[in-house]
């Protein structure tokens, strides 16, 4: 059976899982969690994007919720993961296939699945340094959060551009940049960002922000 396709949003904000091979150890102590975590530092500075949670507590396995800001995920990934393997001097497969990736397309999906990580554990004592969720669980600073909110931003902007809705729809360069500049400040989804500006398909403000990164 083919691999499914992962979804691809360079803004979007992701829930990650990644098992080792066949139950292996992936963290012999907690030197090798600490390890992990100065990569995923370094990896912040290289790749553009912020860690909301983090879970290690598993053996065997580590969770990761993050936001990224115009990067791509599986590079990302790939350098973390490459990284850690080197370090552990893994002969062999360490990983247990590909990490899984979940897009969390709206503030009640992330902050379901930041619940769910948060509450993984089986008695407080299991929550330590290496299992966090950021008390700031919002994807960016200032959000966007609602359409409604969304189309007073739309229309002070056209104002101080001096434009109408209408005009700015037909202007494809000036309408790109706004969807744009709009998805790295809000949480919409592509779907509603879409509509915002006029009836776009998913696909279409996909293309738009990815061609204009």
């Amino acid at each position: 059976m083919a691999r499914k396709a992962r979804v691809k949003n360079e803004y979007g904000t992701f829930y990650i899982q990644q098992r080792s091979h066949e139950q292996q150890v992936l963290f012999k102590d907690n030197t090798d969690r600490q390890y992990l975590l100065d990569l995923l530092e370094k990896a912040k500075q290289q790749f553009q994007f912020d860690v909301l949670a983090y879970c290690m507590r598993s053996d065997t396995a580590y969770h990761l919720i993050i936001t990224l800001k115009g990067t791509d995920l599986s590079k990302l990934m790939k350098s973390l993961n490459i990284s850690y393997a080197m370090y552990r001097g893994a002969c062999g497969q360490l990983y247990k296939d590909r990490y899984k990736s979940q897009l969390l397309e709206n503030e009640a999906q992330l902050k379901e699945q930041l619940e769910k990580l948060k509450n993984s554990g089986e008695t407080s004592d299991e929550w330590h340094e290496f299992c966090q969720v950021s008390s700031d669980n919002s994807p960016c600073e200032g959000c966007i959060k609602t359409i409604i909110d969304a189309e007073k931003w739309l229309e002070e902007s056209c104002k101080v551009a001096d434009l109408t809705t209408s005009s700015l729809f037909k202007d494809k360069t000036r309408r790109n940049t706004m969807i744009l500049e709009l998805r790295k400040k809000s949480t919409l989804s592509l779907k509603e960002i879409g509509l915002l500006f006029g009836g776009i398909s998913e696909s279409s403000v996909c293309k738009i922000i990815k061609d204009c990164h």
